[in-house]
């Protein structure tokens, strides 16, 4: 009777269990069926967040970190800010237009004076710069727990993603991993009544056993077991029997409340699932719609703002670069000039030598050939005639290397527009940074365009005097050379030679006095090349100093164009 009540006991506080478990998982389905409101409840608002991390830093810091405007008691009535910290040194400092209602630059000072400024006090804070973002975030009314997460994480990657096309994929992943973390919570506690049940069957099947066998009760007598008498009797089948049906009670009410979860926990999932598409469909419809528009007017924004940029930069480029170039025309047209008349000289140079020694050699290998019988004797002869074709030859190379440096001394010529062009850049930049300061700038562009005006008045006046002298050397240079030629020819070289070739008699003197001849030659066209490069070489040293002389007066514009601390820290 004893074991009977305890297991009596032991079911019902079984029993008891598996209500509150089945009441924890009932309350779990609820949370299931209401995670999400229904789409009355949802909406899209523009929300305006504000950035006040910065606010607890000190005024100073604020300051140079660009998230406040401070006034100075040496502008009264001007509001300033340090906008940006390029990084060498300096910081820019802006000044705000309360006209055009926007920040303009004011002035760019070294990072150590506008820290002595800040040190120094002499300041007070106008208004917070903090940024402030709007963006439209999703809002619900009477939101669940899990829901309101939902939100939160929604808007937090609204607020992320603020300019550019939302993603659906993830906004519904969002929702997924929080459906995903109540179902698992749910089916872990789901089938706990079952198995409360069947840890009490097995209890009450226990007990039973233990009351029917009782293994520490006292062992059967021999009688007992002389005349096969049983251990048990009716009784304690009884209890047995009994004790199993307390037992199965148990697991009975165990497997219903499993089952009557489980009708609730479809029919609450069919009511969630009914309301997240209610969501996602807001979500394509209203949401997402306005999401696309806000970043098809950011790209239409940024393309109005680019193609007013190429307006005004391809027309101050057409009416200021072309204009320059212009200007820089006539000067070029004469360089061109010049270096064309040497390029002529040096091809009538080249034409009147290579052809009579053309033609003159042609007759001495005519010759040759109609006195085969005696050429074994000529060897010799051959011999130093190739040793005067080779001077010949370096004859050609000295006149290849001559062009090169007339190339060089073009390349040389082709920079000084450029380094002209690069001056009147910086006169350009020098008068558009000053544009405040028109008084200064006019003393400034006189004194530039006097010293502009006498650079290119020197410029001119040194060129020409260097082309004509060109120009009556090259004339001097082709008269000897003709008069040399004209030498070669009356003195008729190469016939004498075809006359000698008969008699072999004179041929060791003659051949020496050819060699004297050939060396007289070689030597007066190496005097006359050095006579070419002479003023050659002088006409190059002449333009480099003058690209020293342009950049000398662009250091000295540089230096006078240049603000002293006084002016850089009164603007």
């Amino acid at each position: 009777m004893s074991l009977q009540l305890l297991e009596i006991v032991l079911i019902l506080g079984l029993i008891a269990w598996q209500g509150y478990t089945f009441f924890l998982n009932r309350s779990l389905i609820q949370r299931v069926q209401g995670m999400y409101p229904d789409v009355a409840q949802l909406g899209v608002e523009a929300v305006e967040v504000t950035e006040n991390e910065f606010s607890s830093l000190p005024p100073k810091e604020r300051i140079l970190q660009g998230h406040s405007s401070f006034t100075w008691a040496f502008y009264p009535g001007q509001e300033f800010a340090i906008m940006q910290r390029p990084g060498d040194g300096t910081v820019q400092v802006s000044k705000w237009n309360s006209t055009a209602n926007q920040w303009e630059i004011f002035n760019q000072q070294p990072e150590s004076a506008v820290l002595q400024f800040i040190n120094a006090g002499d300041f007070q804070l106008a208004h917070d710069l903090t940024n402030r973002t709007a963006f439209d975030a999703l809002t619900v009314a009477r939101p669940s727990p899990e829901f309101a997460r939902i939100v939160t994480d929604t808007n937090d990657y609204l607020q992320a993603n603020k300019g550019a096309a939302a993603d659906f994929n993830t906004l519904r992943d969002i929702s997924e991993r929080e459906t995903a973390l109540l179902d698992q919570e749910i089916e872990a506690q789901l089938s706990t009544p079952l198995y409360l049940g069947l840890l009490g069957t097995f209890l009450g099947a226990i007990l039973g056993l233990i009351a029917l066998v009782n293994p520490f009760g006292a062992a059967p007598t021999a009688e007992a077991s002389a005349t096969g008498a049983s251990s048990f009797n009716n009784a304690d089948v009884t209890h047995f029997l009994g004790g199993i049906l307390i037992a199965m009670s148990g697991s009975f009410t165990g497997l219903l409340l499993t089952l009557a979860g489980n009708q609730l926990l479809k029919s609450a999932r069919a009511t969630r699932d009914r309301l997240k598409n209610g969501y996602y469909n807001f979500l394509q419809k209203a949401l997402l719609p306005r999401l696309n528009t806000d970043m098809q007017n950011s790209m239409s924004s940024l393309r109005a703002v680019l193609d007013t940029f190429n307006q005004d930069f391809f027309s101050k480029i057409q009416v200021d670069f072309f204009a320059k170039i212009a200007e820089f025309t006539p000067l070029i047209s004469r360089i061109t000039e010049n270096i064309s008349i040497q390029k002529d000289f040096l091809e009538k140079l080249q034409t009147i030598g290579y052809t009579e020694l053309a033609n003159a050699t042609i007759k001495v290998f005519d010759r040759v050939d109609e006195s085969a019988a005696s050429f074994e004797k000529f060897l010799g002869y051959q011999q130093a005639l190739n040793v005067a074709v080779s001077q010949g030859a370096d004859t050609a190379r000295t006149i290849t290397a001559l062009l090169d440096r007339l190339g060089s001394l073009e390349k040389a010529l082709n920079q000084v527009p450029g380094y002209l062009a690069q001056h009147d850049a910086r006169i350009r930049e020098q008068a558009q940074f000053f544009g405040e300061h028109q008084a200064l700038l006019a003393k400034i562009s006189q004194g530039v365009g006097q010293a502009l005006s006498e650079d290119a008045a020197q410029m001119n006046q040194v060129l020409a005097r260097r082309r004509e002298e060109f120009e009556q050397e090259a004339q001097a240079a082709h008269a000897q050379w003709s008069a040399h030629f004209r030498q070669l020819n009356q003195d008729n070289v190469y016939q004498k030679i075809v006359e000698y070739l008969s008699p072999f008699q004179q041929l060791p003197a003659q051949q020496q006095a050819l060699n004297q001849l050939q060396e007289t030659q070689a030597r007066h066209s190496a005097e006359a090349l050095q006579a070419l490069q002479q003023p050659l070489e002088q006409n190059r040293r002449i333009q480099e100093e003058l690209l020293r002389q342009t950049e000398r007066t662009n250091a000295v514009l540089e230096k006078l164009t240049q603000r002293n601390w006084l002016q850089r820290m009164v603007g």
